[in-house]
């Protein structure tokens, strides 16, 4: 039987759950949502080429990150962020403490 796109999003935040993983998810009424999904993809190819050019995943990471000059989510952990920024930030780095992060598949 053949699961709706409903039934595999339910699925993978379920596992996710169950992983004790961090999730964080972007509505559709965001005005930056559509470009950060783009530039999500972005980063996971460009980490991708680096990681098959030799580079080790956190190498890659970091080299994407000074080529995009993409400030650490530290930044945004103090109190002049909003509680929103500070929110996500929270989220972004339980997400990097994570254990056997991987590039999406």
């Amino acid at each position: 039987m053949d699961q709706t796109d409903e039934q595999r999003e339910l699925s993978c935040f379920d596992k996710a759950k169950e992983k004790g993983e961090p999730t964080f998810t972007l509505r559709s009424q965001d005005l930056t949502a559509p470009m950060t999904v783009e530039f999500w993809i972005t980063l996971q190819m460009e980490v991708k080429q680096a990681m098959d050019d030799g580079m080790t995943g956190p190498e890659a990471i970091e080299h994407v990150r000074r080529e995009h000059r993409i400030p650490h989510w530290t930044r945004f952990m103090g109190e002049e962020a909003g509680d929103k920024l500070h929110g996500a930030a929270r989220i972004g780095k339980a997400m990097e403490e994570f254990p056997n992060r991987r590039l999406a598949d």
